[in-house]
Formats: structure tokens, C-alpha cells, sequence
């Protein structure tokens, strides 16, 4: 116990260090201005009774992140007078990151009960942490990471409830499982799997004799999560059943469906169920992958070989339940033809169990030579990881593994590299810098770069004025490479760039 307060004392006071000194460097991403705008509509429901919930598109989601932000955002005045917005997404990529971190903790927790060991919950958490892609997420993704830390801390809490299984277990699980369906309604996934498997367990135990148990543990565990579900989500509360399948509804078959740069080609996930597969092996740590991978044939093999014997040792048996989510959750999206977009980011709450098989896979050759290696070569590749993510910062959203070539420009014109448009800021920081007019019109190739003006001083953010046509515009940005190159490169005055591929580009057309 000593131990671990030490371990994780130790991950808080780093990572918090390091959030501090960073936080403040990422620009805003495409869906921050929107979830925000749900949260306040949702706000606005619940104290003022407005009525525009009812017909506001994104009302199926749910706000149980969100809306605390905006009361803080309330409480402690971050926008200030005038409209200075700063404040306002700086604290929400802090408090989105301080969440990530949270779910590192119960990582560590989880991994090191599941195998017994601190060692595999310290290297769980290297995992965590460096990976590129992720990391950068964590500050500027407000739905698909807290889905992910939930998860994480909806496993921790399924395994502290199968141990012992009391009403207090019962309502904590009740309550972490209706946070994480109200963060995304995929987290639907979880209880279904917890009651599913408390009846495999209930056979592999007691063959089925203690099935009454079971059931009323089953039923006690749907009615207190459906009730906490209710009560977190303001837009159930009108028509509660009707409300939820439908957002469900909507959200399986989601109504954004847009092409996405892949390898040099326009393609949809709907079309090509290829797509998730693409994006993992590429935009994953490579050793990450083979250790991954190696992980999930050997404990196929592992449940295979023993006829199911490997499921009758509880603390293996916890391993099998919490990796098949992975499997599982892919199978689903397959065979529902699920909409993912922006990589494989809708996603990211696999990536816990995807950890579970990395460290399966070095637990499986515990008792052999091999295994302080496997440890060592991981160590070793996480340095040239940790490199790789401080090279790439603020824009780790751009990272590709050592299966996408970086020759120049390979990247930008067979990928789109920053989705989500939070290089635009810097862009706007050099360009105030460099143009001391009172007013500047510029030409953005998304609404997302005039959005960025918002991380900007006021007197700077009055300055920039969106134009709608370039002719009349003083300058051009754009973080899509197909535009960029469009432009005369005698008008290039600024641009960013990442493994040898441009990221953002500015152009001074006047």
C-alpha cells in the first residue's frame, strides 16, 4: 500500500508539473465551441427552463463533463469583460488533461491488482501517457478522452464490486456506469457486458445455484444506473425511454459522415471496413502494436488450449472480461457499419484494454528469461516514444508510427493531418505579430481557424475580421495541404511543420 502511494504521488506530481507548463499551448479544436455551446443549452434548460433544448441538433448528447465546466466558467468569471475568451478553453483543456491523468491513477490500480504486480502498473502507465496521438487529445478532446478514463475507472470499480459484491459496490458501480453513458451513449456497452458476464460468472462458480443472487444483483445494478442516467441528463427528463433510444439511434448511425484522407484517398469508415484498422496500426507506437497484438493471440490461445480452464482463475478471468472489450466493441462497429471519423478517436475508450494485452503478452513469459528483455525493449522504445511526443508538441495529434513514411510532404498529401484545427492559433499569433493593422481580413479554409482568434488578447481578437472571399482578404489560412498548394508559394509567409509535412500554412495575398 506504502508502495503505491509512493508510485502514484510520484505520476501526480510529474504529469501535473508538466500539464501546468503546457496546458496553455494548445489552440482550440473543431468541436470544443460546439460541445461548450451544448453544455450552456442544456444549463440553460435546467435553471432557466429555456425550451431551445428540445430542438438543439447535438441534444443527445450528454453533458455530465461539459456542464461542469460551465459552471465553473460561471462561478469564476473565465470570459472576461469585453469578450476575452482566453481563459475559457485554456481551463477547459486543464481540467480535461487533470481528467486523463485521474484515469492513470485507476490504471495503475487496476493493472497492478489484475497481475499482480506494481511493475506492470508502472509500465501500464508509460503506456498511457506516451502515446503521441492520445496525449495531445487529452487537452483538446473533451468527449472521447473522459470516455476513456471512464472506462478506466468503470473497470477499476466492476472488479472492486465481483470481489465483493455489497450495495455499496452495487451503487458505485451504478453511478460510474451513468456518468459513462452519459459522457458518450456508447458507454451503453458496459452494463450490458457486466450483467452479461455476471451470469458466466455466476455459472463458472456455482453452476448457476446461485442464480437468485445473480438476478438480483443484475436487477438492482440496471435500475440504479437507468435512474442515475435519468437524473444526469436534462434531455431525458421530458420523455426519458423515447429520448434515450433515440439519441442511441442517432448515435449509432451518426448523421456526420464525412470522407476522410486516407492514404491518399478520399474514403468513409461506412465504406471501406478497413478504415479503424488503417488509422490503428498506423497512428499507435509500432512495439506497442506487436506487443498488442502478440498479447491477443496468446491469450486466445491461452483460453483455447485449457477448454476454458484459464476462465475458472478469477484474476485471469478478470483479464479475458476487461481485453474482450476490445474485440467485442470492434466486431460491433463492423457489423453495425458504425460512423468513425478523425482517425479512430470515437474509439479511444478501446485503447485500456488494447494496454491490457500489451501487458499480457510480457506477463505470459513471466517465468521465463525473455521477460526482463520484453521489459527492457519496451523501456527502451518508450525514450525514443517520449522524444518523438516532445518533438511533436503541441501537435502530437499529427503523429504516425514507423509505417508511414516522412519524406516531404508523404504525410500532408496522403493524410489530413490536424483535423481538428488547433495550429490555427499559433498562425494567429504569428500573424498579430507580424501585422499591426487594425483590422485584418483573413480567408479560413474552416470556421475552426477564425474560432482560434478566441485564444488571442481582446485587442488582438477584435483585430481579426473573417472574410468570406479571398479577393477581398489580406491573407489565406489553411491547415489542409490540398489548398495550400493552390496558392502561389511566393505569398507563403508562415507555416508550421512536423515530420517534414506542413501542418498549417499562411499566405499574404495583398
Amino acid at each position: 500500500m506504502k508502495s503505491d502511494k509512493f508510485i502514484i504521488s510520484l505520476y501526480l506530481i510529474i504529469s501535473i508539473f508538466i500539464t501546468f507548463s503546457i496546458y496553455k499551448d494548445y489552440g482550440i479544436s473543431t468541436d470544443e465551441v460546439v460541445q461548450r455551446g451544448t453544455a450552456k443549452i442544456n444549463m440553460s434548460y435546467v435553471f432557466k427552463g429555456n425550451k431551445s433544448l428540445k430542438t438543439w441538433m447535438d441534444r443527445d448528447y450528454g453533458v455530465v463533463f461539459e456542464a461542469p465546466l460551465v459552471i465553473l466558467e460561471e462561478i469564476f468569471n473565465w470570459e472576461k469583460p469585453g469578450g476575452d475568451e482566453r481563459n475559457i478553453y485554456a481551463y477547459r483543456h486543464l481540467i480535461t488533461h487533470l481528467f486523463y491523468i485521474v484515469g492513470g491513477v485507476f490504471l495503475y490500480l487496476l493493472i497492478s491488482q489484475l497481475f499482480n504486480s506494481k511493475i506492470y502498473g508502472v509500465l501500464a502507465l508509460f503506456l498511457y501517457m506516451l502515446n503521441p496521438r492520445i496525449y495531445a487529445h487529452s487537452f483538446i478532446n473533451s468527449k472521447d478522452i473522459p470516455l476513456m478514463a471512464m472506462f478506466i475507472i468503470c473497470f477499476y470499480v466492476f472488479i472492486k464490486f465481483i470481489k465483493k459484491r455489497s450495495f455499496k459496490n452495487i451503487l458505485l458501480l451504478s453511478l460510474v456506469s451513468a456518468l459513462l453513458i452519459n459522457i458518450r451513449i456508447v458507454g451503453v456497452l458496459f452494463p450490458i457486458a457486466v450483467i452479461a458476464y455476471l451470469f458466466i460468472f455466476d455459472y463458472l462458480d456455482f453452476k448457476f445455484n446461485n442464480i437468485k443472487s445473480t438476478f438480483k444483483n443484475s436487477a438492482l445494478y440496471f435500475f440504479i444506473t437507468a435512474f442515475f442516467v435519468y437524473l444526469f441528463w436534462p434531455n431525458l427528463w421530458a420523455n426519458p425511454i423515447d429520448n434515450f433510444l433515440q439519441s442511441f439511434t442517432n448515435m449509432s448511425h451518426f448523421r456526420h459522415n464525412p470522407f476522410e484522407l486516407t492514404y491518399g484517398e478520399m474514403i468513409r469508415a461506412t465504406d471501406d471496413k478497413s478504415y479503424f484498422f488503417k488509422w490503428f496500426f498506423i497512428s499507435n507506437p509500432f512495439l506497442y502494436l506487436v506487443y498488442g497484438c502478440l498479447g491477443i493471440l496468446l491469450l486466445t490461445i491461452s483460453v483455447l488450449k485449457t477448454k476454458g480452464a484459464f476462465l475458472v482463475t478469477k484474476e485471469t478471468r478478470y483479464i479475458a472480461f476487461l481485453s474482450s472489450f476490445f474485440v467485442l466493441t470492434i466486431a460491433i462497429v463492423l457489423l453495425k457499419n458504425s460512423v468513425i471519423y478523425n482517425s479512430w478517436r470515437q474509439l479511444f475508450f478501446l485503447y485500456p484494454s488494447f494496454i491490457i494485452f500489451i501487458i499480457f503478452f510480457i506477463y505470459y513469459f513471466r517465468d521465463k528469461q525473455i521477460h526482463k528483455y520484453l521489459i527492457f525493449s519496451l523501456i527502451i522504445y518508450q525514450v525514443f516514444v517520449l522524444k518523438k511526443q516532445y518533438s511533436l508538441h503541441p501537435y502530437q495529434t499529427v503523429y504516425f508510427n514507423e509505417f508511414v513514411s516522412s519524406k516531404e510532404n508523404y504525410r500532408a498529401k496522403n493524410f489530413k493531418l490536424d483535423y481538428w484545427g488547433h495550429s490555427y492559433k499559433e498562425a494567429l499569433e504569428t500573424l498579430v505579430s507580424l501585422d499591426d493593422s487594425e483590422e485584418i481580413k483573413v480567408v479560413f479554409s474552416g470556421l475552426i481557424g477564425f474560432q482560434n482568434a478566441k485564444t488571442l488578447p481582446l485587442k488582438d481578437k477584435k483585430r481579426i475580421v473573417r472574410s468570406e472571399n479571398i479577393e477581398d482578404a489580406d491573407y489565406f489560412i489553411t491547415n489542409n495541404y490540398l489548398e495550400a498548394i493552390k496558392i502561389d508559394d511566393n505569398k507563403l509567409i508562415f507555416k508550421i511543420i512536423r515530420d517534414n509535412s506542413p501542418i498549417i500554412s499562411m499566405f499574404k495575398l495583398k
